[in-house]
């Protein structure tokens, strides 16, 4: 029998036990809890890291401390809240109802020019709609950019608008300087003995004699006599080929090529050019007249001078196209024999001879040749079709290319010129603003094997004709179709193999510059908090931090954002003035504009997807012939510090605009009007300083 147990003992074991109890549960919440703080101490430390909204003053991303984490793995990241990846009911409403309008007003549009034209859409007509659609293409690239460009700097878009418009007042007036090369100098090449590849390579000094040292005259003098020259007149006259070029005389001595030719201005050659001149300003005044009778006054006569200075700068950039290919195609093919423009070719080509010898001869002496294919024939089509009176901005086109391609020559003067030589506003407002050629772009023509750098009104288009190989693209044609080889390709073996061999391939060259500003103007300038545009700024340098996010977003999804500034704005603008019956190619163009300006987000996404990812026709059609942006270029925009490649429409145009140090001068502007700094400036001190310094070239 066990003995009892007494009550005392057993109360004491239980409290025991539930002392126990909690001790051990008090135990096992403090080790909870310190495991919990010492993870919410590692969260805060990551946290601690001084970062900032997209909503705050000073956000920059890539900026430490101040951008966007970029997720590992090919994750989508949304950088605005509230924003996702499909498209909502009301996204293709907008989307659908904005190109709805322009489809409409587009053909009002049409009818209207149709209905001015006597027999309908007559060629002349659906020439102007077409260079209407180009230029308004060209135009929404440059957009484009500077949206692009302004999106990231903390400024309210009003005053973004006012500081660019300031700025390039203030470029106008000298406040930054625009020219890259206001005084440069050329030097001469010199050849050295036993080099005969750099004798036949000497660079034409542009300015001063090409030699001084006649022990080194005398070098070139044997080397050249020593070889079987042919005449300017012969077949397989190349200027520059061994045995079948000119010899350069010594001294800044005049060597004129064709027999017969002189540098003085006869009576003959005074008349041809005093009475095409005559003839072009009597018809652009003609063509004025009809312009302002048809304008009504007010926002008529705005929009009409509009389309005018439209028409003179499209003309600029048309004519300086134009002397690039007539200047190609004389250097490269024909002789002193061939038909009509033998004696033309000869000059062009005996030029390099002696290229100081044009800055010798009298203006009517050096222009004449240029007044029969570009004085005679236009002046018979425009009275022939009186063209004046029934499509007066087309033929004042006509006039100005025609004028500014005979003037050529004379540009083509001034750049070998010196600045003395030159009357002040040729050095300081024609040459300095790039209106006409300068001396150091035009002197890089005069290298061996003279393939480059052609055109000679502005040589704007020089930049884009080289990189893109425009002109290795038609030799290429050219020789597939008959076999004739370019003279460059005969001065330089390595340049003919590359261009056999189809580098780079054929592809159209184009470029919309307002896409670039556009995404300049977003990329540096404002920030999520800025009005009206808060949020596209904030998707725009969010994009950087998982640029592949947008490969992801639907087509209204993706675009929706750019139909309010595009879409809304212009439509009311164009139902306001009902600008589609009085000005309806204006109003086609801008149309168009706006249409390239929302689809450049589209075009954009593309640049950022695989070639299986996209439809066919983007990869074969449209990104291979440059209507829109290829991966590769777009690709460059993607490194900081992001001061470069804008353009998204088609991108042709980024080369140009990063190599002038386009962006770089605005900036520079806006600093010295408000003092605030661009984002690229943040992301990178020492490209803030080449600016600052006025060091706008982009560093090799």
């Amino acid at each position: 029998m066990k003995p009892p147990v007494s009550t005392r003992d057993s109360s004491t074991s239980s409290r025991q036990m539930v002392a126990s109890v909690e001790t051990q549960i008090k135990e096992e919440i403090a080790e909870g809890q310190s495991k919990q703080i010492q993870e919410l101490s590692t969260i805060d430390n990551v946290e601690n890291t001084s970062k900032k909204s997209y909503l705050d003053d000073g956000f920059i991303f890539g900026l430490e401390g101040s951008g966007l984490e970029r997720p590992k793995g090919k994750v989508a990241s949304i950088v605005v809240e509230g924003d996702s990846l499909e498209t909502t009911s009301y996204q293709a409403g907008i989307v659908a109802t904005t190109f709805a309008l322009y489809a409409a007003l587009s053909a009002v549009c049409v009818h209207s020019i149709a209905s001015s034209s006597a027999g309908g859409i007559d060629i002349i007509s659906t020439a102007e709609i077409a260079a209407c659609v180009v230029s308004s293409w060209l135009a929404a690239d440059l957009g484009s950019g500077i949206l692009h460009w302004s999106v990231d700097t903390c400024m309210i878009m009003m005053r973004i608008t006012f500081n660019v418009l300031m700025s390039l007042m203030l470029l106008s007036n000298g406040a930054v300087g625009f020219s890259l090369h206001n005084s440069v100098k050329m030097q001469p090449k010199v050849a050295t003995p036993g080099s005969s590849t750099s004798s036949r390579q000497m660079v034409a000094s542009i300015v001063e004699p090409p030699m001084k040292d006649d022990q080194e005259l005398s070098v070139i003098d044997d080397e050249f006599e020593n070889t079987s020259q042919k005449s300017y007149l012969d077949d397989g006259f190349v200027f520059g080929l061994e045995g079948s070029g000119l010899e350069r005389p010594k001294g800044k001595v005049a060597h004129v090529v064709v027999e017969g030719d002189f540098l003085e201005t006869t009576p003959v050659q005074f008349g041809i050019v005093a009475t095409t001149l005559a003839f072009q300003a009597a018809l652009a005044v003609a063509s004025l007249y009809s312009i302002v009778s048809s304008s009504s006054g007010g926002i008529d006569m705005v929009s009409s001078t509009a389309e005018v200075a439209a028409c003179l700068v499209s003309s600029w950039l048309a004519a300086d196209l134009g002397s690039g290919i007539l200047h190609w195609s004389v250097d490269n093919y024909g002789n002193g024999r061939t038909p009509i423009m033998g004696n033309i070719i000869a000059a062009f080509q005996g030029h390099h001879s002696a290229p100081w010898t044009i800055t010798q001869r009298e203006f009517c002496n050096n222009v004449y040749k240029l007044c029969t294919p570009f004085g005679l024939a236009p002046i018979l089509i425009i009275l022939g079709t009186q063209s004046f009176d029934s499509h007066p901005l087309l033929t004042l086109f006509l006039i100005n290319f025609s004028v500014l391609e005979i003037l050529s020559q004379e540009f083509h003067k001034w750049s070998h010129m010196t600045p003395s030589e030159c009357p002040w506003w040729v050095n300081d407002i024609l040459q300095k603003f790039k209106v006409t050629i300068n001396r150091a772009p035009h002197a890089k023509h005069h290298m061996a094997p003279y393939e480059g750098n052609y055109c000679i009104v502005s040589g704007v288009h020089n930049e884009w004709l080289d990189s893109t190989g425009f002109f290795r693209r038609l030799e290429h044609v050219i020789y597939k179709l008959n076999g004739v080889e370019s003279n460059a390709w005969k001065l330089d073996e390595k340049l003919r193999e590359r261009t056999l061999q189809g580098l780079p391939g054929f592809q159209l060259v184009a470029a919309d510059l307002g896409s670039g500003i556009l995404h300049w103007s977003v990329d540096n300038y404002g920030n999520g908090r800025t009005p009206v545009l808060g949020n596209i700024i904030a998707a725009f340098q969010g994009h950087h931090s998982a640029p592949w996010t947008i490969t992801q977003r639907q087509f209204c999804n993706n675009v929706h954002k750019l139909c309010i500034p595009f879409g809304l704005v212009p439509i009311l603008l164009i139902l306001g003035t009902q600008s589609f019956h009085y000005h309806p190619l204006l109003t086609l163009f801008l149309i168009n504009f706006s249409v390239f300006e929302i689809v450049s987000q589209e075009f954009h996404k593309w640049s950022h997807m695989t070639p299986s990812e996209c439809p066919w026709w983007a990869n074969d059609i449209l990104q291979k012939f440059k209507v829109a942006i290829n991966r590769a270029p777009h690709a460059k925009h993607h490194m900081a510090p992001y001061e470069g490649n804008y353009c998204l429409v088609s991108g042709v145009h980024n080369e140009w605009l990063d190599n002038t140090g386009f962006f770089r001068r605005l900036e520079h502007a806006v600093y010295k009007l408000n003092g605030v700094e661009s984002n690229s400036w943040k992301l990178d001190e020492k490209l803030r300083e080449r600016t600052l310094q006025g060091d706008y070239r982009k560093p090799v």
